[in-house]
């Protein structure tokens, strides 16, 4: 089943703003489109977002990792973890199919 959830600009932003480090901004961005995430085991593929969101949250990675990782290569966390794009979809949203989602047993 596919999944559209809204990722506004202010919800990237504050992800961004409350992170220490990358896991904090790539674990909360996921968290705020997947359905549990929590409970997720395993994704099988990535979520999908509009060129230009995933362009933000790109920028946002790369000026996170200059300030606070400045040893790393800027953005490579989201490079190698991060959502890809889809040019059906409207900016500021995110889709995901579920059938992807392998949850933790109860």
């Amino acid at each position: 089943m596919i999944k559209t959830v809204e990722l506004s600009k202010e919800t990237i932003d504050d992800i961004f703003d409350n992170a220490v480090v990358q896991y904090d901004y790539l674990f909360g961005l996921y968290g705020a489109v997947v359905p549990d995430f929590e409970d997720v085991k395993q994704l099988l593929g990535y979520p999908e977002v509009s060129e230009n969101t995933v362009n933000y949250i790109w920028q946002r990675a790369i000026e996170f990792d200059k300030i606070h990782h400045p040893e790393v290569l800027a953005g490579g966390c989201w490079m190698n973890s991060g959502f890809t794009y889809s040019k059906e979809l409207n900016d500021w949203t995110a889709r995901i199919d579920t059938d992807i989602i392998v949850y933790k047993e109860a």
